[in-house]
């Protein structure tokens, strides 16, 4: 089994990673870690030093690295799913698009540091999201709101949608 979960930035999805992981007795890989790993930065870092576009190139390989993994639970980062190979992944596992709204992506990220979206507004949010809600739709074989839920909570759900 592999379950992928894809979303905006803040839609839970790597905690929500943890706990299905937990729950089906799988390994977790978080994208963002790996590349994180791999590097030897924090994506801020490299976001910093080397741009957006060689980010997309990171993700671009990881995503080729995991198409061939099974038994695993991976959580994708949010622009993960316009890596052009993703269509692969997203064919060899169950995909769950975890939805956010604009108002809960910006309470969220006072929590951390997301290098794209930390200085817009909710408006601004909002248009991020509605470009990307047709690519994660694409994918989305399951589709979960996290709006008003917490990351268990949201497990949960997909935990249950998943063992129907």
């Amino acid at each position: 089994m592999k379950v992928i979960l894809i979303g905006f930035a803040t839609s839970y999805k790597s905690s929500v990673a943890q706990l299905i992981g937990k729950k089906f007795g799988l390994p977790v890989i978080d994208t963002d870690l790996l590349i994180e790993t791999q590097q030897g930065q924090t994506i801020s870092q490299i976001f910093a030093q080397n741009g957006e576009e060689y980010f997309r190139n990171l993700e671009q390989q990881v995503v080729e690295q995991l198409i061939d993994v099974d038994n695993v639970v991976i959580s994708c980062g949010g622009g993960t799913p316009l890596a052009p190979n993703f269509c692969k992944l997203a064919q060899s596992g169950i995909v769950v698009w975890l939805q956010v709204s604009a108002t809960s992506a910006k309470y969220r990220m006072t929590k951390g540091t997301r290098p794209l979206f930390d200085s817009l507004s909710v408006e601004q949010l909002q248009q991020k999201i509605q470009r990307r809600a047709p690519i994660y739709q694409q994918y989305a074989q399951h589709v979960v709101s996290t709006d008003h839920r917490t990351s268990t909570q949201v497990a949960n759900k997909v935990y249950n949608i998943i063992c129907k």
